[in-house]
C-alpha cells in the first residue's frame, strides 16, 4: 500500500486536504475490539500469509466504518488500525472510547490519534495508589483547536484538554456505552449525559465487586443442596435407628 503523504509529487493543497481527512475519518471504527482478534494477529511465514493477513485487515476496518480512511493510503490504513484496536470511534461529534471495561486489567496507550488538528495520547493505566484503572488523556503538541473531554456517563464537568495528563474515572453503564468522550464541541458533550437514558452507573471497582459476587451460584441453589443433603441423612441416620431397635425378624430355634 502506497504512502499517498510521503508522496513527493504530491501538490501541497491535495497534502492538506488528505491531512484533514485523516484527521476526521467519518465513523471509523465501529466493531469490536481488534486487539484480541486471534484471526487479525497470526504468525505470517510467507508472502501470501501477509497478504492475506492484510486481506483479513482491510476487509475487518473497511466492514466497521473505515472503508474511507483506509482508501487514503498507508496513513489512513494505520490510523484505522490504531483506532480498531482499542474499540475507538469516530462520530460526527466526538471521538469516542468503546473498549471493554473487563479487560482493562491490561495497560494500553494510544498516541499520536490524529482529531481535529490535533495528535491525541490516551493511555489506560492503573492509580499509583490502588490497582483500579483511569483513563489518561492529552495533547502531544500545542492545542490549535480547543478540545474538551469526559469520562462515561459524562456526569462530571467537562475537562479542557492540554499537554499535562489530564485523568479521568472509568465508569461502567448499563447499557453499555463509551467509557470515554472526546470533542472540540463542549456544549456536545454537556449535553452527551441527557441523551444516554442509563438505567445504572457504577465506577470501576463496584462493577468488578459486583461481577466477582455474581460468579458463583445463586444462594438458593446452595441453599436447596444443603437441605437435601440434611433431609437425605436425617432419613438414613432414621432409617438405622429403626432397624437397630426393632425386635430381630430371624427365625428362633429349636
Amino acid at each position: 500500500m502506497d504512502s499517498k503523504l510521503h508522496d513527493k509529487g504530491i501538490p501541497e493543497d491535495e497534502r492538506m486536504d488528505l491531512m484533514k481527512r485523516l484527521a476526521t475519518p467519518d465513523y471509523c471504527y465501529n466493531g469490536n475490539p481488534t486487539v484480541h482478534a486471534d484471526r487479525l494477529w497470526r504468525n505470517v511465514e510467507s508472502v501470501e500469509d501477509v497478504e492475506n493477513l492484510a486481506k483479513h485487515w482491510s476487509l475487518t476496518l473497511g466492514k466497521h466504518g473505515c472503508k474511507n480512511l483506509i482508501s487514503e493510503g498507508a496513513e489512513g490504513m494505520l490510523q484505522a488500525m490504531v483506532i480498531s484496536f482499542g474499540g475507538l470511534q469516530f462520530t460526527l461529534f466526538d471521538l469516542q472510547l468503546r473498549i471493554d471495561p473487563d479487560i482493562l486489567h491490561n495497560e494500553i496507550t494510544f498516541q499520536s490519534l490524529m482529531y481535529r488538528n490535533n495528535t491525541i495520547n490516551v493511555a489506560i493505566k492503573a492509580n499509583e495508589e490502588s490497582s483500579t484503572p483511569v483513563i489518561e488523556v492529552s495533547l502531544r503538541d500545542r492545542s490549535k483547536v480547543p478540545l474538551y473531554a469526559c469520562e462515561g456517563g459524562c456526569l462530571n464537568p467537562v475537562q479542557q484538554l492540554n499537554q499535562q495528563s489530564r485523568r479521568f474515572p472509568i465508569f461502567v453503564t448499563d447499557p453499555s456505552t463509551p467509557i470515554l468522550y472526546i470533542s472540540h464541541d463542549k456544549k456536545h458533550l454537556a449535553e452527551v449525559k441527557h441523551t444516554l437514558h442509563l438505567k445504572s452507573i457504577v465506577n470501576y471497582d463496584q462493577h468488578i465487586k459486583f461481577k466477582k459476587k455474581g460468579a458463583g451460584l445463586p444462594f438458593v441453589f446452595w441453599l436447596g443442596i444443603g437441605s437435601a443433603i440434611i433431609i437425605f441423612h436425617m432419613f438414613l441416620i432414621r432409617l438405622i435407628c429403626k432397624e437397630y431397635y426393632s425386635p430381630s425378624m430371624l427365625p428362633t430355634t429349636k
